[in-house]
């Protein structure tokens, strides 16, 4: 399974320890890419080829490098690929903020930053797994659907006949 951790960077800011904190963290075939424009960040995250692991900053002042305003667009594109909001402190009212505008964890920089790094990233290889066996049976129904319709091939729309289409796709 091939992750790219995506690490939002503006170009106002630099987050280099957490980004060699990862590089060091990662498994084998996981990869560490920095982003620095809101384009970049939509175009990897809208490949579906391979899992992605956003991380994105929060910072105190909330302008154009803050994570909590990138979340929408990154849900627009990608629904399922997890968010981890990180900053330099946290408190139970910003993690609470991140959590709501729907970042999927939340990571605080600082000591002890390479273990909190590889403990986020055990919980979220589960997370990974889940995110694949989801897509499957999401690929299962789908086909499962096409194969029941397709050589039922009733024609009707009266209440009768959609009662019993109903009924058909209850069993």
């Amino acid at each position: 399974m091939l992750v790219s951790i995506l690490i939002f960077e503006p170009p106002d800011k630099d987050y280099g320890q957490l980004r060699r904190e990862f590089r060091a963290e990662v498994p084998a075939g996981w990869n560490v890419h920095l982003l620095s424009s809101t384009d970049e960040l939509l175009t990897a995250v809208s490949d579906r080829s391979h899992h992605h692991l956003v991380i994105l900053p929060d910072e105190p002042d909330g302008g154009e490098g803050s994570g909590l305003g990138l979340i929408p667009a990154v849900r627009k594109v990608a629904s399922d690929t997890p968010i981890v909001v990180v900053a330099e402190q946290g408190s139970v009212d910003r993690t609470a903020r991140a959590i709501a505008a729907g970042a999927t964890d939340f990571l605080v920089r600082g000591e002890n930053l390479r273990q909190r790094i590889a403990t986020l990233l055990g919980k979220l290889r589960g997370l990974f797994e889940v995110i694949d066996r989801n897509r499957l049976l999401g690929e299962d129904l789908a086909t499962l659907r096409e194969k029941i319709e397709a050589p039922l091939k009733i024609i009707g729309q009266s209440p009768a006949m959609r009662k019993l289409f109903d009924q058909i796709r209850g069993v």
